[in-house]
């Protein structure tokens, strides 16, 4: 082909326009626009490279807008860097790992404030009550935990005010009763604790012990004299 032509070069132009148009047809048909296919996606908030003995708190969850045919949001991961960070309060930024399928991904907000705080742990007694008494004509003898002692891990500051308790139901318990319970972390108010605590062992084996109640009366003893002297 001349390519001086410029009827063959008018032609040779309108030929590409035209196989231009119909890719981008079937792109627009196959993959949408940006912004019929924008979606925001709320994604739980992952913590990678925490220094053993510290515990982090921080939010759960961060913002991620996504532009492109992305068909399971559950894919995205959103995480922070904690490399080489020790105690204390941070803002760091959130990064979001490569999403398949999408052309844009944007994050908010961009930085978290993170706080950090080194985590102890200490052994303590495990108590329980009684959520309900046993049936009427019934009493409590004894309980037995299995073990009677747990580990409680957490920041330094809760740990030291934190105890570990088992609710029991006896409403429906005869004789001798085993239970498996979980266990729960209360500060000295009652609270039950949940965050950035944990506790081992979750459950304990616990042994019930029931008598029946046996009703007693007190009554005169009279001696019987005359059958006494008659013999």
């Amino acid at each position: 082909m001349n390519l001086n032509d410029p009827k063959k070069r008018t032609i040779g132009l309108k030929i590409a326009s035209i196989l231009m148009a119909v890719l981008l047809w079937f792109y627009v048909v196959n993959q949408g626009s940006l912004t019929a296919t924008q979606s925001l996606a709320e994604v739980k908030l992952r913590f990678y490279n925490l220094a053993e003995g510290y515990a982090v708190k921080a939010p759960e969850t961060v913002s991620v807008r996504i532009w492109g045919p992305v068909e399971d949001a559950s894919e995205i991961i959103a995480f922070v860097d904690l490399s080489g960070i020790g105690a204390g309060s941070f803002s760091l930024p959130v990064n979001i790992e490569p999403v398949r399928g999408a052309l844009f991904v944007s994050v908010e907000p961009k930085e978290v404030m993170v706080e950090i705080e080194a985590v102890s742990e200490r052994q303590v007694p495990i108590i329980y009550e009684i959520s309900q008494p046993p049936p009427p004509g019934y009493k409590l003898i004894e309980v037995i935990t299995i073990p009677d002692k747990c580990l409680i891990r957490g920041t330094q500051y809760n740990v030291e005010n934190l105890k570990a308790v088992c609710s029991i139901n006896l409403s429906n318990t005869r004789d001798i009763d085993t239970f498996t319970l979980p266990l729960s972390i209360r500060d000295v108010s009652g609270n039950v604790i949940e965050d950035n605590i944990k506790i081992v062992p979750a459950t304990v084996l616990v042994y019930t012990v029931e008598s029946q109640e046996f009703s007693t009366k007190k009554v005169k003893v009279v001696p019987d004299i005359a059958s006494s002297e008659q013999a």
